[in-house]
């Protein structure tokens, strides 16, 4: 089997590359689009706890301090990064 050409090589790398970044766009794509619904299922869970009436922005409050919504943040920043990671070598080589 002989070695790929230079210019071969290069195409491979580059839809390689692209692909890593479509994949990885995708994955942050849909954390960003998902953040109202985890909101608004964390502010439903806390209005059902709640024995008293809570207001739209306290309920919000609250929803954004729980450790569900930390940890989907984190999972969302990472998931940017990576995406734009795979971004930056993509564009290196193009």
């Amino acid at each position: 089997m002989s070695k790929p050409e230079p210019l071969e090589q290069w195409v491979v790398e580059y839809q390689a590359a692209g692909q890593a970044w479509v994949a990885a766009k995708l994955a942050a794509d849909q954390l960003d689009e998902g953040q109202n619904n985890l909101l608004a299922a964390l502010m439903n869970n806390l209005e059902r706890a709640s024995s008293e009436k809570l207001s739209e922005e306290k309920l919000k409050r609250l929803a954004r301090g729980t450790e569900d919504f930390v940890t989907y943040t984190r999972r969302m920043c990472e998931a940017r990064a990576e995406m734009l990671s795979k971004r930056v070598r993509y564009d290196a080589l193009d």
